[in-house]
């Protein structure tokens, strides 16, 4: 084979091309040559390690098609490479080179994490990772560096890649930025549209210029990379320096008139088992201070150390309400129907249903993360508050919650994809179903006691 002869579009490709990371990522702007990159990469590590095998992976096999298979095999890979007559191959799904190492081709949204079970390879690029969710780029991850031949003098490096489009504080950003605490040990590779601007006018000189005549907010997400601009994002009011409180320098219990203390529970087989403690004071508002957030435990496990997470409170519980779903009962032996919640309630931890309708616990969310400029802030004593403060130790959820969004859907007639107000199943939802049946719960009800004033009949003719 011969060697590799291709030119770099901008110095943040060649940094991402020839990193050495486990795990990298190219992020940024459109156009900035994330995807190229990605298969240049693929391309070098595939003719260094003669009968590899490596993932080429994107959410839908129409996106992959026409756009990562086409860069491929028409601006990266020469021809000869796979040729048939040298002993390559090219069929669907699947590319051999003619050193025998293998490439395939991967559209996700018709996997699940078990059909990636079976996958031994050398390593994997996902391209707009941005549309799959963690767990399945933890799955594709776990398999990688599971193949080797016999033949190698040394064994092929463990990798994987991506590229993405900036979507917001998303698994990738938490993942990979800098700006992150522990991912000093993964590559994070930048670069906005205009890092490109030479390449993108020899290809196409109106093309940017297109670009550049969006409008702002559309070119601060795709042109420049800004993460704050989240498409689809369901609690777009959600601000960690608004929402959340160094529980190490404030205590709700002490510095609050804390008027009562409720659990929501958010069970897990495999997945992880969560619960939020909210307190409530007089002024009605909430404060999350604490969670309990563990998995691959029995139901005896979780209930001795849930029991011991709730005796660190001052108050105690008035109750833990769970998922209606905790409450199904079925016939798994002859001493009669039995429940998660019956499951539980052996080892002395007991449930209430909990109200899981999710538009209104959206909804109501939303309320009780809005800032009231009339509303007194009782961390800064001062206008301007929210009604929901989370303590910083609840990671999870302060994970979970911003990355909430709305599913997407691919429309049958445009082919594109649009969001529906449906929330996308495949982000990681156990504390935050805990904050939604806190939502649920109408503790801030009170019953008017005043006197209800009649309307006059000059007033009530203009609003009819």
């Amino acid at each position: 084979m011969e060697p590799l002869r291709f030119e770099y579009a901008n110095k943040f490709q060649e940094d991402f091309i020839w990193n050495q990371y486990p795990e990298s990522a190219f992020d940024g702007g459109v156009g900035n040559g994330k995807t190229t990159g990605g298969l240049i990469r693929l391309l070098i590590l595939a003719t260094e390690f003669p009968g590899s095998r490596w993932v080429v992976a994107r959410k839908f096999w129409v996106d992959l098609e026409r756009t990562t298979q086409k860069t491929f095999f028409e601006k990266v890979c020469p021809r000869e490479w796979y040729d048939p007559k040298r002993g390559g191959q090219k069929v669907l799904g699947k590319v051999k080179l003619i050193n025998g190492s293998e490439i395939l081709w991967l559209h996700l949204d018709t996997m699940d994490e078990r059909s990636l079970m079976s996958l031994e390879i050398n390593g994997a690029f996902i391209d707009q990772a941005e549309e799959i969710d963690a767990g399945m780029y933890e799955m594709i991850e776990s398999r990688v560096g599971r193949w080797r031949r016999p033949g190698w003098e040394k064994p092929c490096p463990r990798y994987t890649w991506i590229a993405s489009n900036p979507n917001g504080h998303d698994w990738i950003y938490y993942r990979f930025h800098p700006d992150c605490p522990n991912t000093a040990h993964r590559g994070y590779y930048f670069g906005t549209t205009l890092d490109n601007l030479a390449t993108l006018e020899r290809i196409q000189p109106d093309y940017v210029k297109n670009l550049l005549s969006k409008p702002e907010t559309w070119k601060s997400r795709w042109v420049y990379g800004n993460r704050e601009i989240f498409e689809g994002q369901i609690h777009r009011g959600f601000k960690r320096a608004e929402h959340i409180y160094d529980s190490s320098k404030f205590d709700p219990f002490k510095e609050r008139p804390v008027t009562g203390l409720y659990a929501y529970f958010d069970y897990g087989l495999s997945a992880p088992t969560a619960v939020l403690v909210v307190a409530r004071d007089k002024e009605n508002y909430r404060w999350v201070v604490g969670e309990y957030y563990e998995k691959n435990k029995k139901i005896s496990e979780h209930s001795a150390d849930i029991k011991k997470f709730l005796e660190r409170y001052p108050r105690k519980v008035e109750w833990i309400k769970a998922d209606p779903s905790c409450f199904y009962e079925e016939m798994r032996d002859r001493e009669g129907p039995v429940s998660i919640a019956k499951d539980y309630a052996q080892h002395g931890i007991y449930f209430v249903k909990a109200d899981n309708n999710e538009d209104t616990s959206i909804e109501r969310i939303n309320e009780l993360l809005k800032i009231d400029d009339k509303r007194m802030n009782p961390l800064t004593r001062e206008k301007g508050s929210p009604l929901l403060f989370i303590s910083n130790t609840c990671t999870s959820l302060i994970d979970e919650l911003p990355n909430q969004r709305w599913k997407q859907k691919r429309n049958v007639l445009t082919g594109e994809t649009e969001f529906v107000e449906e929330r996308d199943p495949n982000l990681a939802d156990h504390s935050y179903d805990c904050l939604r049946y806190m939502a649920n719960d109408y503790l801030d009800y009170q019953p008017y006691a005043g006197t209800m004033k009649r309307l006059s009949m000059s007033y009530a003719h203009e609003r009819v």
